[in-house]
């Protein structure tokens, strides 16, 4: 609990947790490991061609449930503008 209320009382407005956590609450030792170990996973998964291309079409698939998600808001928003007219 006092990770989350130092998040409160000294978050950005437009801070995430994710990003005020790696930028403002971890030291520089920490983002290093943490840029080490996604070095090393990139090394290890990047020549094995049918892992990446199992691994873009995810994200590309995450991509595009995302913004049918955002469709769906827009339509929502849309359609709630025009209830209260």
């Amino acid at each position: 609990m006092k990770i989350f209320r130092e998040y409160k009382a000294t978050k950005q407005p437009t801070d995430d947790f994710l990003s005020w956590l790696f930028i403002r609450r971890i030291n520089l030792r920490v983002k290093l490991l943490f840029i080490a170990i996604l070095w090393i996973g990139w090394l290890r998964f990047s020549f094995d061609l049918v892992f990446m291309v199992r691994f873009f079409q995810f994200v590309f698939i995450g991509f595009l449930i995302y913004l049918m998600y955002l469709l769906v808001l827009l339509i929502k928003k849309i359609a709630k503008f025009i209830v209260r007219r």
